[in-house]
């Protein structure tokens, strides 16, 4: 596994299997290659072309940029090709052994394949060949069935697909929320896993905080990422930073399978920290303005004095004072409290209708046979049903301990 954040290559894999040369100059050259197809290549391929002509009308339902796509298609895509015409091998792969280099480069003219662009053979004679070799090895390969299933699909139907290519759905949750875990285990013995999120928040008192539209409309772009990528507004952003700690008061995370229930995780304080000290004044009133507008005042302020408090956060006395007179009674505060119980209420509360609020029990009640079976796994499952019952009567017997 390479982080590339690092640099750093982990690896389960065998001593010839190494994605990196040996040599010293061929290595620093692998890295200059993989530099720039992460970045130039990045660029013109994913966010000029393949962004405009399948993410944006087959995702977003928006019209791509046409006039982008023809400039790149006549100056952008031509300069990377003319370049790559002038690295690549006549034959076989750069460095001998296929490298990271080889799979950084080949990979991007798989996502252009999708938006209907090939390499012209007459052209740029290398780079096709090239292409065409890495892309034919045995490992790709058996990744195209997948592609073409999930090109092809409906984004609704997805999880659906990747349950018929092996992917696994997370047993560790109980099935309440907008998100699911899909997981599938390679011939090395790795996990390969999708997160997948529908909605801003698993949790329903969240999860319309702010929509889309609203968040596209108010993004910021990333020019660090790519010419056309787009984030979170910074208001948004820290909006988006204190709820997600809230929502996980009652609802644990997961590190290798373990649950943990910990609302002052130190990577989310830092997140709150470094977003808090990049507002302005006018950022400042914003921010206050949305969490009073949208009742999340006081899980933002206990965020923010968490990240002052431990992490040396510069919170605005004006910002704190404000947030702690709320504009009504917020019912998301009481997701502070210890108690679980608390939670799911407030949980139960924000749900929409009879029909959710129906479907809300019987998942927190009775959680799919997987659950179960992954929270009791010494048990037989023809126990299954005295288990659904001893978990009912033990989460009474923790409700009438708390009122003791």
């Amino acid at each position: 596994m390479f982080h590339r954040e690092s640099g750093v290559l982990k690896t389960t894999y065998a001593a010839d299997m190494a994605l990196y040369p040996l040599p010293i100059a061929d290595r620093a050259r692998a890295r200059w290659l993989e530099e720039f197809a992460d970045t130039r290549m990045g660029e013109v391929f994913i966010w000029r072309l393949f962004n405009q002509v399948a993410i944006r009308p087959g995702v977003w339902g928006e019209q791509g940029d046409q006039e982008l796509v023809a400039r790149t298609l006549a100056a952008d895509v031509p300069q990377v090709l003319d370049y790559l015409e002038g690295e690549l091998p006549a034959d076989g792969f750069l460095f001998g052994a296929v490298s990271v280099a080889d799979v950084a480069i080949a990979t991007f003219f798989r996502n252009a394949a999708f938006a209907r662009f090939t390499v012209d053979v007459a052209r740029w004679p290398k780079t096709a060949a090239f292409v065409g070799r890495v892309l034919g090895l045995e490992e790709f390969a058996r990744l195209q069935p997948f592609e073409e299933r999930c090109i092809r699909t409906p984004v609704a139907k997805h999880r659906d697909v990747l349950a018929e290519l092996g992917y696994a759905r997370d047993t560790y949750s109980q099935g309440v929320g907008c998100e699911v875990n899909l997981t599938k285990q390679d011939r090395f013995g790795l996990d390969h896993v999708l997160d997948v999120h529908w909605r801003l928040s698993g949790n329903e008192v969240f999860a319309a905080l702010f929509d889309w539209e609203e968040a596209h409309r108010m993004s910021v772009a990333v020019p660090a990422l790519a010419v056309q990528a787009r984030g979170l507004s910074p208001v948004h952003a820290l909006l988006h930073a204190c709820v997600h700690r809230a929502a996980h008061v009652h609802s644990p995370y997961y590190v290798d399978g373990d649950p943990y229930l910990e609302r002052n995780r130190l990577i989310w304080l830092y997140d709150i920290r470094l977003l808090s000290d990049a507002l302005d004044t006018a950022h400042w009133r914003s921010f206050v303005d949305l969490a009073r507008e949208r009742g999340v005042s006081a899980l933002c302020l206990d965020a923010l004095h968490a990240a002052a408090d431990l992490l040396g956060a510069a919170i605005p006395t004006e910002a704190s004072s404000a947030l702690a007179h709320p504009k009504r009674s917020e019912i998301s505060a009481q997701l502070l409290l210890d108690s679980a119980w608390r939670g799911a209420w407030v949980e139960f509360r924000a749900q929409r209708g009879l029909a959710a609020r129906s479907k809300y029990l019987r998942d927190l009640l009775f959680p799919n046979r997987q659950y179960m079976q992954r929270k009791y796994p010494k048990q037989p499952a023809w126990l299954l049903p005295y288990l659904y019952l001893r978990r009912v009567l033990e989460g009474v017997h923790r409700r009438l301990r708390h009122f003791r």
